[in-house]
C-alpha cells in the first residue's frame, strides 16, 4: 500500500515552508473533505485552468481537486547566501550593486 501523504509533517516541522500533494494521497473512501491547517495557505488545482487559493481552517473537497499545494502563512527565518543560491541556479544571473 503507497504511503499517505502526513498533513502534519508541514504543521510540526519547522523546516518546512510549504509541500504539494495528490489529491489520492489526501483522501480516500471515507476521507472526502479536509482542512486548510492553521497558520497555512494552499493552492487547490482542479480540472480547471486556474488554482483555488483557500485560507486556513477552509474545506478542500475531494471531487475539486487534483493536487493541493500548502504554504506555511505565518513569517519565518530563511538562511541563506547569494553565492550559494548562484551556485543552485541553471542559468546565468546579471547582478550589480550600486
Amino acid at each position: 500500500m503507497p504511503e499517505r501523504f502526513d498533513l502534519n509533517k508541514l504543521t510540526l516541522d519547522p523546516n518546512l515552508v510549504g509541500c504539494i500533494a495528490p489529491a489520492d494521497e489526501l483522501f480516500g473512501f471515507f476521507t472526502r473533505e479536509l482542512l486548510v491547517p492553521p497558520a497555512c495557505v494552499a493552492l487547490a488545482y482542479g480540472n480547471g485552468h486556474q488554482p483555488v487559493l483557500l485560507a486556513s481552517n477552509r474545506p478542500i473537497e475531494a471531487g475539486n481537486a487534483r493536487e493541493i499545494l500548502f504554504v506555511r502563512s505565518v513569517p519565518f527565518q530563511l538562511d541563506f547566501t547569494l553565492e550559494d543560491c548562484l551556485r543552485a541556479m541553471d542559468f546565468p544571473l546579471m547582478r550589480s550593486f550600486a
